[in-house]
C-alpha cells in the first residue's frame, strides 16, 4: 500500500516503521515509571491524610478538655488550676460609687489627750550592734492609740 500523502511524520518503510515503535515504546517505558512513582506518592499522601485526620481529632480532643472546667463539667473547683474563672458577685449593681459621697464631713476619730494607758516601748540595746542603749538620746517618737470598744 502507497503512503498516504496528507499524514506528517510516518515513514513509508518497514525500517522507519520499526525505529518509529522502537521509539513509541520507550515513550511509553518512561511513561509507565511515571505513572508508577506518582501511584507510589499518590498512596503516600493518602497515609498522610489519614494522619491528619488522626491530629485533628486530636486537637479537638485536647480543645475540649482544655474548654472544662468546674462550672461546665463535673470535675472539682480544685482541678481549675490557675486559669479558673474570676468569680461573679450575686448584688445588682447600684450605680453608686464607693465611699462617702461628695460635701458631706469626714468622720476621723481624732487621738485624745488624756488616754486610760499609756505604753512607752524602749529597746534595751542596738538592734544591729547590740550595744547598751542608756544615756543614748531619742531617735524618733511615734504616737498611736487603739481604741477598744466593749459592750
Amino acid at each position: 500500500m502507497p503512503p498516504v500523502s496528507g499524514t506528517p511524520g510516518v515513514p513509508g518503510d518497514a525500517a522507519g516503521l520499526r525505529t518509529a515503535n522502537s521509539r513509541l515504546r520507550e515513550l511509553l517505558e518512561e511513561r509507565d515509571a511515571e505513572i508508577a512513582e506518582l501511584r507510589a506518592q499518590l498512596a503516600e499522601f493518602g497515609e498522610l491524610r489519614e494522619q491528619v485526620a488522626v491530629l485533628q481529632a486530636q486537637v479537638a480532643d485536647l480543645a475540649a478538655r482544655v474548654r472544662q472546667n468546674s462550672k461546665n463539667s463535673s470535675r472539682p473547683p480544685s482541678s481549675d488550676g490557675l486559669g479558673k474563672p474570676a468569680p461573679k458577685s450575686l448584688r445588682a449593681k447600684t450605680g453608686r460609687k464607693p465611699g462617702r459621697p461628695k460635701g458631706q464631713p469626714g468622720a476621723t476619730m481624732q487621738l485624745t489627750d488624756h488616754p486610760d494607758h499609756v505604753i512607752r516601748h524602749e529597746p534595751s540595746c542596738c538592734a544591729a550592734c547590740s550595744r547598751d542603749l542608756d544615756g543614748a538620746g531619742e531617735a524618733g517618737v511615734e504616737r498611736r492609740q487603739v481604741t477598744e470598744i466593749r459592750r
